[in-house]
């Protein structure tokens, strides 16, 4: 449904799938908790409460870990006609401003208090910005596989494929990260243009 009706072709849902699915493997490569599972609804008995967690797991504290993955269009309408801005430019202000808005809503705090849980925002730009709060959680994830002796991948993970310039955890899955939004993102902005480029060969139609 959201697939047919969206003018975007479903752009936001697939980049949004892709980033959770690159997190989730960076995840499991770094050894980083356990138990980490996607989509899953999560109730709170006292107050009747559900909402949908795009990830769940522990991590090696044994704290649950709710994570809800976001990906802020720059070019959407929203954005733009927004006055949000910081010493650090609009990019950076966007994304502080969707975590701030997801930490206020109502039906994540009940949730991440009936699970005494750690809640991460994990908010991406489309053009491959993390946000800070996505980017202090991989530096806690990163600094357990510099503890664990993995930050080398010559060593840890020889049988990764890669193009990257670096062979460095840490940078190699930022880039896979950022890279992954921003390819899929320009793949669907590609499609609207060339969707937009035979509408307009094949004249003017009724509505």
């Amino acid at each position: 449904m959201h697939l047919f009706h969206c003018k975007q072709q479903g752009r936001a849902i697939h980049t949004h799938g892709a980033g959770l699915e690159q997190l989730r493997d960076c995840l499991i490569t770094a050894n980083f908790g356990h138990s980490w599972r996607l989509e899953n609804r999560l109730s709170n008995p006292e107050d009747g409460t559900s909402w949908r967690t795009d990830m769940i797991g522990v991590d090696n504290k044994n704290r649950t870990v709710l994570i809800d993955t976001m990906s802020t269009c720059l070019s959407s309408q929203s954005n733009l006609n927004s006055r949000v801005a910081d010493s650090h430019g609009r990019t950076l202000a966007g994304l502080k401003a969707a975590e701030y808005r997801k930490k206020r809503d109502p039906h994540i705090q009940s949730i991440v208090k009936a699970y005494d849980a750690l809640f991460i925002p994990f908010d991406m730009s489309t053009n491959g910005a993390l946000g800070p709060e996505a980017s202090k959680f991989l530096t806690m994830v990163f600094e357990h596989v510099k503890a664990a002796g993995m930050s080398s991948m010559r060593r840890s993970h020889q049988d990764t494929d890669s193009t990257w310039n670096t062979t460095w955890f840490s940078v190699f899955w930022r880039q896979r990260n950022s890279s992954t939004v921003t390819a899929t993102n320009a793949a669907f902005v590609n499609r609207i243009l060339q969707r937009d480029s035979v509408f307009q060969q094949d004249g003017p139609s009724i509505a």
